[in-house]
C-alpha cells in the first residue's frame, strides 16, 4: 500500500522537472531559440548594388554595370577548406593557400557571404556546377561588374571601383564586406551618387549549406546617373595623340572652364589593378592634376605681359637671338637654348626680333633676356593675376 502511494510521487518528481524544462525551452526561450534554429537553415544573400551610368556630354556612355558570374561563400557552411581549396585551385587559377587562407579567415558574420572570385569565366562556371556536391557552402551568383568603355585612355579620370577595405568598412556608413565602392577618378568623387540601394534573396539550405529553396527576394535598387562635360571623341583623340609618351593632355572650353578631355599617361587598366600596381612608371598619379611641372612655354605670355606692363620694352623693341643665352648665377654661368629646328637639327636663331614676333616663334632667348629685365618678383606677381 506504501508503495502505491510513493510511486505516483516519485513519478512527479521524475517529470516536473521535465516539464519546466521543457516549458522554459518551448514558452520562455521560443523566440531566442527560433532565431537560433532560424540562422542554422535560413540565409540571407546579398544582390550586387548597381550603380548608375556614367554619360559624356553627348550621351555616350563611358561605364555601366554588366553582368558578370561571382563565386560566393559562407564561412559558416564549409566544411573542409584543405579539400576544397585543393579542388579549386588549378580551375581558378588562385594558389591553393591563398584559396585556403581567404575560406579559414576569421569573418565578423559567418553568415555572411563572402567572395572568392569575380566574374567568373565559362570553365569556371561549368566546373563548380558539376563539383557542387564537393563544394558545401559554396555558390555562384548573378553579379555586376564595370566596364569602362574607353579603358586605359580614361582610367585616371573616371577611376576604379573595387572591394571595400577593413578601414574603409569602419569608416563608411551602409557599408557591407565585399562591396564595391568607387576607389579612385570619377567613381570615388560621386560614389553616394552613383550608388544604388541593396538588396537580397532568402533561401532554405540543407545541412550541407546547398539551396533547398528560395523563400523570397527583394530587387536591388540602381544609383542615379552621371553626365560628364567631357567629349568622348576628344577623349578618344587627346589619348590616340599621346600615345605612350608619359605626361597629359587637357582640353578646356575657354568661355566656361568646362573639361572636355583629361588623359594622363602612363595609366592603369581598370580591368586589372593588380598588374597595374607592379608598374614602374606610377600608372595612379594623374599628372594632369598631381604633377607638378615648369609651365613651360605657356609662361611666355605672364613674361611678356609684365614687361609690357612695367615698361621694361615697347612692342618694336628688338633683341638678338643667337640661339643661346648666357646667365650669371654667382661664380657660375649657365647656358640657356632656343628650342632645335628639326630641319637642321640646331638650336634656332631667330636674329633681331620683336615681341610681336617673338611670340609666334616662341623664341626662348627673347624671352630669357626680358624676364631677366622684369626680375622674378614681378613675374610671379603677373602668374598670380592668372590664377
Amino acid at each position: 500500500m506504501d508503495r502505491l502511494k510513493v510511486l505516483p510521487r516519485l513519478i512527479y518528481l521524475f517529470f516536473i522537472p521535465l516539464f519546466c524544462g521543457i516549458f522554459y525551452l518551448q514558452i520562455i526561450r521560443y523566440f531566442p531559440y527560433k532565431k537560433l534554429s532560424e540562422r542554422n537553415c535560413l540565409r540571407i544573400i546579398d544582390l550586387d548594388i548597381p550603380r548608375g551610368t556614367i554619360f559624356d556630354r553627348k550621351g555616350e556612355v563611358l561605364v555601366a554595370d554588366r553582368p558578370c558570374f561571382n563565386l560566393c561563400f559562407i564561412p559558416f557552411d564549409l566544411k573542409d577548406c584543405e579539400k576544397t581549396s585543393k579542388i579549386l585551385a588549378p580551375v581558378l587559377n588562385i594558389l591553393q593557400e591563398k584559396i585556403k587562407s581567404t575560406l579559414r579567415k576569421k569573418y565578423s558574420n559567418p553568415f555572411e557571404q563572402q567572395f572568392l572570385k569575380r566574374d567568373l569565366g565559362g570553365k569556371e562556371i561549368a566546373f563548380v556546377e558539376e563539383e557542387n556536391e564537393k563544394l558545401p557552402g559554396l555558390f555562384i551568383q548573378v553579379g555586376l561588374k564595370r566596364d569602362y568603355k574607353l579603358g586605359r585612355d580614361a582610367s585616371l579620370l573616371l577611376g576604379y571601383t573595387g572591394e571595400v577595405s577593413p578601414g574603409e568598412l569602419e569608416r563608411l556608413e551602409d557599408v557591407k564586406s565585399g562591396d564595391l565602392i568607387g576607389k579612385e577618378g570619377i567613381e570615388k568623387v560621386f560614389d553616394a551618387v552613383l550608388k544604388g540601394k541593396r538588396g537580397g534573396i532568402r533561401i532554405e539550405v540543407d545541412a550541407w549549406g546547398h539551396k533547398v529553396r528560395t523563400l523570397g527576394k527583394k530587387e536591388s535598387s540602381p544609383g542615379n546617373n552621371i553626365i560628364l562635360s567631357v567629349d568622348l571623341s576628344i577623349q578618344e583623340s587627346a589619348a590616340k595623340n599621346l600615345g605612350d609618351y608619359p605626361g597629359s593632355v587637357v582640353a578646356m572650353d575657354p568661355r566656361n572652364g568646362e573639361i572636355l578631355a583629361l588623359v594622363s599617361k602612363p595609366s592603369f587598366d581598370p580591368d586589372d589593378i593588380q598588374s597595374s600596381l607592379r608598374h614602374p612608371g606610377k600608372p595612379f598619379l594623374n599628372r594632369a592634376l598631381q604633377g607638378c611641372y615648369a609651365p613651360g612655354s605657356i609662361y611666355k605670355i605672364c613674361t611678356e605681359l609684365a614687361a609690357l606692363e612695367k615698361k621694361v620694352i615697347t612692342p618694336t623693341d628688338k633683341l638678338e637671338c643667337k640661339g643661346i643665352l648666357e646667365v650669371a648665377e654667382g661664380e657660375r654661368i649657365r647656358l640657356f637654348h632656343c628650342w632645335v629646328d628639326r630641319k637642321t637639327d640646331q638650336y634656332k636663331q631667330h636674329g633681331w626680333i620683336d615681341i610681336n614676333t617673338a611670340l609666334p616663334q616662341s623664341c626662348n632667348i627673347f624671352f630669357g633676356q626680358i624676364g631677366l629685365m622684369v626680375g622674378a618678383k614681378d613675374l610671379l606677381d603677373c602668374g598670380e593675376k592668372f590664377g
